[in-house]
């Protein structure tokens, strides 16, 4: 989303990140509610990741206001491409993690740290790079957790609502929302989670890695090579 508004759109990077938590917000709702039904989330996981990523969210909107547009926008292109690649990999069985399934508690103090941890960083990236938390999540969970692909997209979604919501609002206070732009974006996206989510529940799990490694991989190409325009 991030780079289709600044190429399509002629947002700078600011804007474009602000106004992309508007329509995560969006999208995240209306994809969980299909992740739901298979059994692919777990709440209490996901809160614990929450007060972790929202005190993250301060962090991140605030050093995000005193980076320069093109700086920021080559951190985030090194930054999907090291997780596209590493999740290429995990797909591919070139790097092995240890599997839980679907299995996932939080019954240890070491798995509450872990959660707030996640939490933190999610939290920060996003608003600061405004990617919306999964590239940041979804990996962590299945590296440092081991839990299948489908259910740690469906707890990124959970954890995504009031992450997502939090850096808005910080975006919003230093006038980085479009919100009629994003509202238009944000129902679109609703569709494409529901058909999205759906069909994410029908694919097998190391499939779905290497397709979302290989979409950040094109992301983060374009973002490099993208130049701002002259003023």
């Amino acid at each position: 989303m991030v780079p289709a508004l600044v190429f399509f759109l002629s947002f700078d990077q600011k804007r474009a990140h602000g106004t992309s938590l508007m329509c995560v917000l969006m999208l995240a709702a209306s994809g969980l509610a299909v992740y739901a039904s298979h059994g692919y989330i777990r709440i209490g996981f996901a809160l614990v990741i929450a007060v972790g990523g929202v005190m993250g969210a301060m962090v991140g909107a605030r050093v995000a206001c005193i980076m320069n547009n093109a700086l920021l926008r080559k951190v985030f292109a090194v930054f999907v491409l090291l997780v596209g690649c590493y999740m290429i990999l995990i797909g591919a069985g070139v790097i092995a993690v240890p599997h839980s399934g679907t299995k996932l508690a939080l019954d240890t103090a070491r798995q509450v740290a872990t959660a707030v941890s996640i939490g933190l960083l999610t939290g920060f990236l996003s608003a600061l790079l405004g990617i919306g938390g999964g590239v940041v999540m979804v990996p962590a969970m299945v590296l440092l957790l081991g839990v299948n692909q489908q259910l740690a997209q469906g707890i990124s979604l959970t954890a995504m609502l009031p992450t997502a919501f939090s850096g808005m609002l910080m975006h919003a206070k230093m006038g980085n929302v479009q919100g009629r732009v994003g509202l238009w974006i944000g129902l679109g996206a609703v569709v494409g989670a529901l058909i999205g989510s759906w069909g994410a529940a029908q694919i097998h799990p190391t499939v779905l890695q290497i397709i979302f490694g290989c979409l950040l991989l094109w992301t983060c190409t374009a973002l490099w090579l993208k130049r701002d325009k002259a003023c």
